[in-house]
């Protein structure tokens, strides 16, 4: 009876692979996703100097369908947690509260 009890507690715990999970995302799936993530922060920077100059910020426009195509792979998804997409992420939203900000007060 207690063996049955553990075994059962034995498949509830976090974290185990034990459940037949393939990794689909191939050895160079690291390296893409960290480029891509350079190309990211490249974007925003690009941005944020064309909107100091008052000119279209169109870079990360540009690269959203890239991204977007990408974050939706479900194989990805840890490596792109490992390389740190929450930081590009944050910095977006950050930009987007300004935004708002700004639009609250001059429109």
């Amino acid at each position: 009876m207690e063996k049955k009890a553990e075994k059962r507690r034995g498949n509830r715990r976090r974290g185990a692979k034990n459940n037949g999970d393939v990794d689909l995302a191939g050895p160079d799936s690291d390296q893409f996703v960290s480029n891509l993530i350079e190309k990211m922060k490249i974007a925003t920077e690009e941005d944020r100097v064309f909107n100091k100059s008052r000119q279209p910020a169109t870079a990360k426009l540009l690269l959203l369908p890239i991204v977007e195509q990408q974050l939706c792979r479900t194989d990805l998804m840890d490596i792109f947690l490992d390389n740190g997409i929450l930081t590009v992420i944050k910095v977006k939203i950050k930009n987007l509260k300004l935004l708002f900000i700004f639009l609250k007060y001059y429109l």
